[in-house]
């Protein structure tokens, strides 16, 4: 026989009181918890959503901003193919931390081809200050600036030929990309 006595056998009030604490215990110990979590992670998600809008958008006007620079300096070097400053501009344009602007520049020297091999005066200049940004652009760590160089270098025919090594180095450090078609087709 078992002689264990409980107390909700022997007080009929802590025996009502009983279920509301284990189901007070319960919402505490579990229910609490997953609310606060699920609380935090949909907040969590809503910043996300409305910084990362708000990101991109300030983003885009930002490129924007690059885009019309670069835009202003092909068009110095298409009206006036030896503006040497231009030049330096669209060089240090190449270096930028942000792989799209430097994309971006690779993009308006390639565009720049026809005004620049026009002239002995831009070929020179060409050759002194965008020829090390290509090779530049050829060693970046990015596949798309890597692309846009390698096409810029496509443009220019006999003109690269101080970097058709380094244009050998793509080819066969990067097969199977499109820095390395380019490469060879450069070549």
């Amino acid at each position: 026989v078992d002689r264990t006595v409980h107390v909700y056998d022997t007080c009929p009030v802590q025996a009502a009181q009983m279920p509301l604490k284990i189901v007070r215990q319960f919402a505490v110990t579990f229910v609490l918890p997953v609310a606060l979590a699920v609380l935090t992670f949909a907040s969590l998600v809503a910043a996300l959503l409305i910084f990362g809008a708000t990101t991109a958008k300030w983003e885009l006007v930002r490129r924007k901003s690059v885009s019309e620079q670069l835009d202003q300096l092909a068009a110095s070097i298409e009206s006036n193919p030896g503006d040497a400053y231009a030049y330096l501009l669209l060089a240090e344009a190449t270096k930028a931390n942000d792989d799209w602007d430097r994309m971006a520049a690779f993009v308006k020297i390639r565009h720049s081809a026809r005004s620049i091999a026009s002239n002995s005066e831009s070929q020179l200049l060409f050759t002194t200050h965008l020829i090390p940004c290509i090779r530049g652009g050829l060693a970046d760590p990015d596949a798309v600036v890597r692309r846009e160089s390698a096409l810029a270098a496509c443009e220019y025919g006999p003109l690269i030929a101080p970097i058709k090594d380094t244009l050998l180095h793509v080819a066969n450090d990067h097969p199977n990309l499109d820095s390395a078609w380019f490469s060879v087709r450069a070549i």
